[in-house]
């Protein structure tokens, strides 16, 4: 989404204006720190403030707002924008911060809210069933559509990556909470860290260690029963840090093999059962994948760059 609030499609084929959101009517400025969200199948769009309180969902066709979306402003600042989309026997749901400690499943179609329950919250009342003393993190769904991780923290302050079976989720109100299938995966001082799935429940998660020490690695996890997998040092990336200013970039990405983008060292390609480093390429530093087309787009000081993934160790 651009700063006049165009909807763009980039691709190696065309730059295509989709269409164009009312700034006015967002109720919020479009910066470095804005986020973007798209549903699998390119209806809906979620534009949010990743260090604020505020989002917008969108029709991507008419680039008209469907709903305003809040988190509220408690501590806000020191997490991305809770938001994702995922699709279930042939339906889109949204999920979105509508607290500090909440997550709800919206119809995008409508902004309507499908998992009405209550209270999460207390203020010198006893506290209520379910309660959550947590802060929501970034949302990152599986390739099957099956888990949610949550990368968000709570009180030390500490990060804690969490996930939970979203099918539970739509038959469970409270799954979110404390639902069967919610699992701990990991616990350490840094939040919002880059990860991103091998497969359908296998989560590549960044860092090894906890408290005050971390060391660059990437740490694979069952989703299923939150246990640890195996882990392998070097892949350094971007850091989006505990504070802002908020950096929305990605830096772990897999295909075949993982790839972990740094600033300064640009775009290292990890053997995941070995732990080898295949290949660096210093010049190539993306911002996302799209794993269909296999295209990695980067925005430079000039414009954008679209790099396609030729083989399993090579970028174009």
């Amino acid at each position: 989404m651009s700063t006049t609030g165009r909807l763009v499609l980039f691709s190696t084929q065309e730059t295509k204006i989709l269409a164009s959101v009312p700034l006015e009517d967002l109720g919020f400025e479009i910066t470095g720190e804005t986020g973007f969200c798209i549903s699998p199948d390119n209806e809906f769009a979620v534009v949010s403030q990743a260090s604020g309180p505020n989002a917008a969902l969108v029709n991507v066709k008419t680039g008209k707002i469907i709903s305003k979306l809040s988190r509220g402003d408690y501590h806000c600042e020191n997490s991305h924008f809770p938001v994702a989309f995922f699709r279930n026997e042939d339906r889109t749901y949204l999920i979105a911060a509508s607290d500090w400690n909440r997550l709800d499943l919206y119809d995008p179609a409508t902004g309507k809210v499908l998992s009405e329950r209550g209270p999460t919250c207390y203020v010198n009342k006893e506290r209520p069933p379910h309660y959550l003393d947590y802060f929501h993190g970034g949302l990152c769904v599986s390739p099957d559509q099956q888990f949610v991780v949550d990368n968000g923290w709570v009180w030390h302050p500490m990060g804690f990556l969490r996930a939970w079976n979203l099918p539970a989720w739509l038959n469970n109100e409270w799954e979110s909470e404390d639902g069967p299938t919610y699992r701990d995966l990991a616990c350490r001082e840094a939040w919002d860290e880059p990860v991103c799935w091998i497969n359908n429940f296998t989560l590549a998660s960044w860092g090894w260690g906890d408290e005050e020490w971390m060391v660059p690695a990437a740490v694979l996890i069952d989703v299923r029963d939150g246990k640890q997998l195996q882990w392998f040092p070097g892949p350094k990336v971007r850091m989006s840090g505990a504070w802002p200013p908020r950096r929305l970039t990605e830096s772990f990405f897999f295909d075949q093999y993982l790839f972990a983008v740094h600033d300064n060292d640009g775009t290292t390609v990890w053997d995941i059962k070995s732990g080898d480093c295949l290949l660096t390429d210093p010049q190539v530093k993306p911002w996302r994948y799209h794993p269909d087309s296999k295209e990695f787009i980067e925005i430079t000081q000039t414009g954008f760059r679209v790099s396609t993934l030729i083989d399993a160790c090579a970028i174009e």
